[in-house]
């Protein structure tokens, strides 16, 4: 108990499903730009995120931040951003899911900056299945059953390196965002994305005992067979209780029996290490004991695991109505739980402490607006300084990869030469002398920045 912690990043980019008025579906490229979306996008925002369109999509970037909990504050703090940057202008209607319902899928990704090399991934295919226990979000197929995830259906392999087609359950796209020795980015791109704050922290929280075990060899080895991954994932989503892993060496494993193996693993080897990792150890005991106990009190979790949720008030609402689940009545509910913004069901139950917080509100206010003591803080100071200045704007261009910054000059819609670079490999260092540095370069160049 008490061993070292080392230190993680977490990221993630997180797609929305969008609803734009008059247009069936997904919109495509050119009904985007028509709608004015395109111009409102790309946005960095004061916290250090970032907002921008990808496959046709809005997609929220929180900054990268150093444990589990703020990774909850911030993705939360983001979404608020992102309603604020569209505005009643637009009215979008943005849903933070991962499936529609015309077929389409789009994806929450995860991202660990980690001590575990990528060729390494593999040990945690059981985990990042059994995980959509307390992950899922939740999906009512066409015929009414019920899905714990999402994103199931749309994982065919056990590892793959693709990301919009051929998905693994586990990912190993190589793209590197941070270069300090001995760590390493791990993507995950399979689990759903998160409405209920207990479900968010326990996605990121209990991925990082995952590591954390790993690095010190304590990880328990549940032999199974990796071509059996993507039909495992498959049939645990549709399973009410009683889950069972196909793909071990008994041929009905309880996949809850194997989240309580880790668990164990995790409160004998990490806790008391810091008040963070045994606040995720207890959410977690907190959460499999809750889903041992679903088919005596089905609704013990409701407010704290999105899945629970979403199945607990669409049968509410097919009793209230008298209808089946795949009717359009409970449909509706259903995509209304997804719907960001206080319109929705699930802020009404969040206002009616339905929902479990682990934020407060003035955290997420706060962290609008406030970067974390990472990379981020650089990336803000940036934002501030000289992105959203008009007197500058037309002068210079700011591009800001998310491992560095370069400015060019700009002269009548033309991008010229660059005039200054910093590359910010490090994301737990927050780079303090980037703002001097740049404010010398410019001045060099008779450019005077604003004060902040």
């Amino acid at each position: 108990m008490g061993s070292q912690i080392s230190p993680i990043i977490f990221g993630a980019d997180i797609e929305l499903g969008i609803e734009l008025e008059g247009i069936k579906g997904e919109p495509n490229e050119l009904e985007l730009r028509d709608n004015h979306l395109g111009k409102k996008l790309p946005v960095y925002a004061y916290n250090g995120g970032y907002i921008y369109v990808d496959m046709n999509h809005p997609e929220i970037c929180p900054p990268e931040v150093k444990n589990a909990r703020e990774a909850v504050v911030y993705e939360k703090a983001m979404e608020q951003v992102c309603l604020e940057v569209f505005g009643s202008e637009l009215k979008p209607k943005l849903y933070k899911n991962t499936r529609d319902a015309y077929g389409n899928t789009f994806g929450a990704h995860e991202s660990y900056f980690v001590k575990v090399h990528p060729e390494q991934q593999h040990v945690f295919l059981v985990p990042s299945i059994i995980e959509k226990l307390w992950t899922g979000a939740g999906h009512i197929g066409n015929d009414g059953s019920f899905q714990i995830s999402q994103r199931a259906d749309y994982i065919d392999y056990a590892i793959s390196g693709n990301a919009t087609e051929g998905r693994g359950v586990l990912n190993t796209r190589d793209e590197k965002l941070g270069n300090v020795p001995g760590h390493y980015r791990i993507h995950h791109i399979s689990n759903d994305s998160n409405r209920c704050e207990v479900a968010l922290f326990l996605k990121r929280g209990v991925k990082q005992l995952f590591f954390l075990l790993h690095e010190q060899k304590k990880l328990p080895a549940i032999p199974f067979k990796k071509e059996c991954a993507a039909a495992a994932l498959k049939a645990l989503s549709i399973q009410d209780n009683n889950w069972k892993l196909i793909g071990t060496e008994t041929e009905h494993e309880s996949a809850l029996r194997v989240a309580r193996i880790y668990y164990t693993a995790a409160f004998n080897e990490l806790r008391g290490a810091s008040n963070e990792i045994d606040e995720i150890i207890d959410f977690w005991g907190d959460v499999l004991t809750g889903l041992e106990h679903i088919e005596t009190d089905p609704t013990g979790l409701v407010g704290k695991l999105d899945w629970v949720t979403r199945r607990h008030i669409c049968r509410l609402h097919s009793d209230d109505k008298n209808c089946r689940l795949q009717d359009n009545p409970v449909l509706e509910v259903s995509l209304d739980y997804d719907l960001l913004g206080q319109d929705s069901i699930f802020y009404w139950m969040q206002e009616n402490a339905w929902i479990k917080r682990v934020t407060t509100d003035s955290e997420i206010i706060h962290a609008r607006t406030t970067p974390p003591e990472t990379r981020a803080q650089a990336r803000a100071a940036i934002i501030r300084k000289v992105w959203d200045k008009k007197n500058l704007a037309e002068k210079i261009k700011v591009i800001l990869p998310w491992t560095g910054c370069q400015v060019f000059k700009f002269d009548r819609g033309y991008v010229g030469e660059q005039l200054w670079q910093k590359d910010m490999p490090n994301p737990f260092c927050t780079y303090p002398e980037i703002i001097s540095e740049l404010e010398a370069e410019l001045e060099k160049r008779g450019i005077t920045t604003p004060s902040i």
